[in-house]
This record gives C-alpha cells, sequence and structure tokens, in this order.
C-alpha cells in the first residue's frame, strides 16, 4: 500500500492531467480515489497507474494562484 487516505494523485499517463484524492483502498487492493472533475463519487485504481503528487509542487501551484479543489457527487446544472 503506497498511498494513504488524503494523498492527491494523477495517473501515470497524464501527470500534469486531473488530480484525485485517495480515500483507501477497497478489499482486493484496488485505490479509491475522488477525482477532481467526474460524475462518480468514486473510482476504483490500480495502484500502479498511479502517482503521488508532491506537497512542494501544491504549495507551488498555490503561490501562482492554480489551486486544485475536489467535488464530491454529482455535477450541478
Amino acid at each position: 500500500m503506497r498511498f494513504q487516505g488524503g494523498d492527491t494523485v494523477v495517473r501515470r499517463s497524464s501527470p500534469m492531467g486531473v488530480r484525485g484524492m485517495v480515500l483507501g483502498y477497497d478489499v482486493y487492493g484496488s485505490v479509491l480515489v475522488c477525482w477532481q472533475y467526474g460524475y462518480l463519487d468514486y473510482m476504483e485504481e490500480d495502484e500502479t497507474t498511479l502517482d503521488a503528487v508532491e506537497v512542494l509542487d501544491l504549495m507551488v501551484e498555490a503561490f501562482d494562484g492554480k489551486e486544485t479543489k475536489f467535488r464530491y457527487g454529482w455535477p450541478a446544472r
């Protein structure tokens, strides 16, 4: 288990893409991730397809005015 609940992750195939927050693991070892954008509350992801976002990167982005926000549940219309 590489990740803990609350870790910010990205998909390895898209390191500058959408961020996700780790919620935990299911009984089969899949990582439960709440993605920054999407229609599902969480998705099951394979641990090998994810990379952690470094805290320093998040701090630098915050100084540049970029925020990573997470929306839980269905999008508002």
